[in-house]
Order: structure tokens, then C-alpha cells, then sequence
């Protein structure tokens, strides 16, 4: 089996790694499939520490600026688990998936607005496009 590498740290690295902390935490939530008893105790405390985890990130990741296309997708790929898991749930605090999302339009905003002519249509590719 191949050695896994270790991601470049680029622009973006910080925000990524929140963005697919909290995705992971939302939708990776199957601590209960492997918990044998009945009443998922083992399951319920490692899910609480998980969610806990993935609301940290989530509102780190609102703090942040996307920087690259990368940065940018990830927040939008986190938004969309954020916001499925709030339409279950609700394990995705709905505070922090708002303010990911108004930043998520704010970093789209930013680096469109560099990127279009006054008629809307792209003239100029983004200058960082890799992460």
C-alpha cells in the first residue's frame, strides 16, 4: 500500500482543512452504526466530541477568507453538508452555518468582482486557481 502524502500547504490550507473537518463531522456521523449496544452510549459521547469538533470548524472556517478556487470550493461544499445536516437534525448549529454561508457570498462577491466586465461576462481567469 502506497504511503499517504501530506497535503501542500497552500493559500488556502487553514480553510480547507476547517472546511472538510466540519464536513466530516456533519455527514460522517456513524458512530452509532458501530456502537453494539442498545443505547448508543459509547456512540452519543463520541458523536457530541465529533459535532463539538465540527462547529469549532465551521466557525473558523466563516472567519476566513477564501484566497484560491480551492478555498473557495471547500466552503461551498462544506455549506451544502451544513446545511443538510441542519435540515435533519439541526447538529449543524444553524448560527454557524449562516454566517458560512454569508461568507461563502462574500469570498464569491470579492473574487468575481476582479473577474467580470461591467456586462457580467468573465474576462480573466482567477490569479491563484490552485490551493
Amino acid at each position: 500500500m502506497k504511503p499517504r502524502s501530506k497535503p501542500t500547504k497552500g493559500l488556502d490550507h487553514g480553510l480547507i482543512m476547517d472546511c472538510v473537518c466540519s464536513a466530516s463531522a456533519f455527514a460522517g456521523r456513524g458512530a452509532f452504526k458501530g456502537d453494539p449496544d442498545g443505547d448508543s452510549k459509547h456512540a452519543a459521547r463520541i458523536d457530541t466530541d465529533f459535532l463539538d469538533k465540527g462547529r469549532k470548524s465551521l466557525k473558523r472556517a466563516a472567519s476566513r477568507r477564501a484566497q484560491t478556487t480551492q478555498g473557495l470550493r471547500a466552503k461551498a461544499r462544506a455549506v451544502m453538508v451544513a446545511l443538510d445536516d441542519s435540515a435533519g437534525d439541526g447538529a449543524a448549529a444553524d448560527d454557524e452555518a449562516l454566517a458560512l454561508c454569508r461568507s461563502l457570498a462574500a469570498d464569491v462577491e470579492r473574487m468575481m468582482s476582479g473577474m467580470v466586465n461591467h456586462e457580467g461576462i468573465v474576462t480573466t481567469a482567477a490569479t491563484h486557481s490552485t490551493g
